[in-house]
């Protein structure tokens, strides 16, 4: 976990892992999280949804994200340039799947009864709210504050094999090698300069 500011109101917890909190620069994975993205990622202006349940079975890109639902269960990544809201009685991933959401330069908000989740949560320029009545969490949060409200928390870090993959994609940024939005095809692809 890393924030520059960090709230926590919790009847009961558990962290596990690093955990980094100060007045201090967030940790730049923007353009690994990027390069993580297919050419197959669904590019949408804006996704609101509202209904019993969501899932989104591929990467998602877009402007803002706004779910409403009984049951949202998140598969793949998700990036925004602006907020990312969800609202549900649950918010899961499936066993074997690790979720990423990112927001470029909006806030990012789970409210739920239940958050179970693996995977990173980052909003380097804004806050970050988790707000449920249990929340297990595998992965990492990174964001410029943190606010997290629960009865029962249980906060355990990525491996450091996870964080290690991200900031080789960082690296490989510097390298020549970047996923860029194709505006006039609203589809992401896959760049790298030839080192002729």
């Amino acid at each position: 976990m890393q924030a520059q500011t960090l709230k926590v109101k919790v009847t009961g917890h558990k962290l596990n892992g690093k955990h980094e909190y100060g007045e201090k620069e967030i940790v730049d994975y923007k353009d690994g999280i990027l390069m993580s993205l297919s050419e197959e990622t669904s590019v949408l202006e804006d996704e609101n949804f509202v209904g019993d349940k969501y899932k989104n079975e591929t990467n998602l890109y877009g402007n803002t994200f706004t779910i409403e639902a009984d049951e949202c269960i998140l598969t793949k990544s998700i990036v925004s340039e602006n907020d990312l809201k969800f609202n549900s009685q649950t918010i899961s991933t499936e066993a074997e799947d690790r979720a990423v959401l990112y927001s470029k330069a909006g806030n990012i908000e789970l409210q739920a009864d239940v958050i179970r989740f693996t995977g990173i949560l980052y909003a380097p320029q804004a806050t970050m709210v988790l707000s449920a009545k249990e929340i297990q969490w595998n992965g990492a949060l990174i964001a410029k504050n943190i606010i997290i409200e629960s009865d029962k928390l249980e906060l355990n870090g990525y491996a450091d094999s996870d964080m290690q993959k991200l900031e080789w994609m960082q690296e490989a940024k510097t390298n020549r090698s970047y996923t860029i939005l194709d505006e006039d095809n609203r589809k992401l692809v896959f760049h790298m300069e030839n080192y002729d």
